[in-house]
């Protein structure tokens, strides 16, 4: 049983649009906490957009199991000219910080008329383009980073976005899903990566079978105990001119997910399950054996939902989850990411905002398995 312990905020600055985060916890238990950083638009544009030419991925950190946090955030990558995207971190064996994110350009949509990429309301006079998607590595627990190289391959796909996620088998090589790029969502494919140089280079192992008439997007992925890998998929199913974040639309955002059980060589078609949300899923192993997974959930009532699964994840597709947050004002939040503390407790993070001053925020939940 998962009890819910206490809500925490992290990083809160009316400046800014804080989105998208993800957790790791270092040697000597500092907590690092990474996330897209944009400024605050909407008193000027009245409007709100995950796209902006001045987001870059920042972080901050936590030295008393994330009661405090750095009221300043350090950079780990801020680009002169690109919107830096979604910025995860991933701790490895040696203690190096592997993060990867992905980049947008924009531009004037009279410049791009035949731009398939609209803006939101307040910005329909700029349009965007994915960049690609790019990696970094700091060798000294965050205190300065290499520059960011593309994240290329044999077979690759014009362009990559990513959630950003890896995990390490027992030689220490790393397997990454990436989503390439396509106007079309539904011929997006996921591709799985292997690098055995610590993300310096990378090699193409497989695509996940695709669903038909489904896209499938933001792929997370976990590693059980006995060797599976999972890969857990946002899906939305494309029914008509029906829109997957409307309230009550929760049959168009079914979360499926896929299993190899070779170290990402071959994998399963994905299989649905009952949880439903547009939004990214993950996934984390727990001391006890158990595994906890997390996700946004981006239907009323709006907030954070917690799935306590078996070490196998063989009760995935059915295992009911409970909300640890639901005071979400609409679907835009989400983004978890866990770690479990010495002591036993978890710590979930994802961005919220408030009706008050809709200031986008970095917010944490503590929860402790029973």
């Amino acid at each position: 049983m998962i009890k819910k312990i206490k809500d925490i905020v992290v990083y809160k600055d009316d400046r800014y649009y804080s989105t998208f985060p993800n957790i790791i916890k270092l040697r000597d238990n500092t907590l690092m906490v990474a996330f897209r950083q944009a400024p605050h638009r909407l008193p000027t544009y009245g409007d709100i957009t995950h796209g902006d030419p001045s987001s870059k991925g920042v972080y901050v950190l936590s030295k008393d199991n994330g009661e405090t946090w750095d009221k300043d955030v350090s950079i780990i990558y801020d680009h002169f000219f690109y919107g830096v995207q979604d910025p995860c971190i991933n701790y490895l064996n040696d203690g190096t910080i592997l993060s990867t994110f992905f980049m947008w350009k924009y531009g004037e949509i009279n410049d791009y008329p035949n731009s398939s990429r609209q803006m939101h309301a307040g910005f329909s006079e700029y349009t965007m383009f994915l960049k690609d998607a790019y990696s970094t590595r700091s060798h000294d627990q965050g205190k300065t980073w290499e520059k960011p190289k593309l994240i290329d391959y044999y077979g690759k796909e014009s362009m990559n976005s990513m959630r950003g996620n890896i995990v390490q088998l027992e030689d220490d090589s790393i397997i990454l899903a990436v989503s390439g790029y396509h106007d079309d969502y539904l011929k997006r494919n996921i591709t799985i990566l292997k690098s055995t140089d610590k993300g310096n280079s990378w090699e193409r192992l497989n695509t996940i079978p695709k669903i038909k008439n489904t896209f499938m997007g933001e792929p997370n992925l976990f590693r059980t105990a006995k060797g599976k890998l999972v890969c857990m998929l946002r899906s939305h199913i494309s029914d008509g001119d029906r829109n997957v974040y409307e309230d009550g639309n929760n049959d168009m955002a079914y979360m499926h997910y896929s299993e190899s059980y070779d170290e990402g060589k071959t994998w399963s078609v994905p299989k649905k399950t009952n949880h439903t949300s547009p939004s990214p899923f993950e996934a984390i192993q727990l001391k006890s054996g158990n595994v906890l997974m997390t996700y946004g959930h981006r239907y009323s009532p709006y907030g954070i939902k917690a799935v306590l699964l078996d070490g196998e994840m063989e009760n995935i597709a059915s295992k009911e989850a409970i909300q640890i947050r639901g005071c979400g004002i609409n679907h835009d939040l989400g983004y978890t990411r866990s770690v479990q503390l010495d002591n036993g407790d978890i710590i979930v993070v994802y961005y919220m905002y408030d009706k008050e001053d809709n200031i986008r925020h970095i917010e944490a939940t503590i929860l402790r398995e029973e």
